[in-house]
């Protein structure tokens, strides 16, 4: 049986963006938008608009539904954040969402491992910026080539990631990016029985100085 724990992670959200004086409107770019349920859709209840972005262009009229004060734009994240510079990294987001699919999607993707590197390029103010994490991977016998790439990812010998570790592990990659690193938390989004898998980190970030 899962147990979500979305509100938690809105709330955390809403409250450190009013702790740190990241100021209203709270606009919010929604990487791998999907459909905008769950998470967005209780996120979009808190915030002035909502931007999503999803490479299936079939989720449009779902998220519009879902997400009455969202726009969908059909957009392929992971390659768009790989060019040098383009138009749509220019927005006005204080709240940026990475909710990537879990486990391996696509030929060749692993969570958010490809570009991560360059979520500065949407960075343009004080933001709070929240990333889906895997504490440990589930159904590991059929995700062997998951697990791998995450161990290199991480620089990690077992399975499981503590969470400690892996937000000192975030914040070098931020900082590498020229970014500041503030407040930070980290929230579970959801159990599924026994499994304590998912989980949240929620950081504020701005242009270093």
């Amino acid at each position: 049986m899962r147990t979500s724990y979305i509100k938690d992670c809105v709330e955390t959200i809403i409250n450190m963006a009013q702790d740190n004086n990241i100021s209203s409107p709270l606009n919010v770019l929604e990487l791998f938008a999907g459909e905008g349920s769950i998470f967005t859709q209780y996120l979009a209840k808190k915030c002035n608009k909502v931007i999503g972005w999803e490479i299936k262009n079939e989720f449009a009229s779902d998220f519009e539904k879902n997400v009455p004060n969202g726009r969908f734009f059909c957009k392929d994240t992971i390659s768009l954040l790989q060019q040098e510079n383009s138009d749509d990294f220019l927005n006005d987001a204080n709240i940026i969402c990475v909710d990537n699919p879990l486990g391996k999607y696509g030929d060749e993707y692993f969570e958010h491992f490809k570009f991560i590197n360059h979520i500065h390029k949407l960075i343009h103010r004080p933001s709070i910026l929240a990333i889906d994490i895997i504490k440990k991977p589930y159904n590991i016998e059929g995700n062997l080539e998951w697990v791998e790439e995450r161990k290199r990812f991480y620089n990690i010998d077992k399975d499981e990631l503590d969470m400690g570790y892996a937000l000192n592990f975030y914040k070098k990659i931020l900082e590498k990016q020229g970014l500041s690193v503030g407040d930070a938390k980290i929230v579970c989004r959801e159990l599924d029985g026994d499994l304590d898998y998912f989980y949240m980190i929620i950081c504020v970030v701005d242009k270093a100085k």
